[in-house]
């Protein structure tokens, strides 16, 4: 995904776009399936636990990011 210089400037577009597609569930469900995929897979390329260690780091500052956007909107904070 690479990000036009309007979204860039106004990344709350990019955010509210996002958060009017998905269902929350489906996106706890896609992460947690994503991360589960990536640390278990055979794969040459993720086998090294620094790797795995980065996909984890991802998977947790993701998620970490879908739940804010969730509270935020559940709370009315962000409209």
């Amino acid at each position: 995904l690479i990000l036009t210089q309007a979204e860039f400037e106004n990344p709350l577009d990019v955010i509210d776009g996002f958060r009017k597609k998905y269902l929350w569930e489906f996106l706890r469900m896609e992460l947690w399936d994503w991360l589960n995929a990536a640390i278990t897979s055979d794969a040459e390329h993720v086998r090294c636990p620094e790797t795995r260690g980065k996909m984890m780091d991802f998977y947790v500052h993701t998620n970490c990011m879908v739940e804010g956007i969730i509270h935020a909107t559940l709370t009315g904070e962000y409209e």
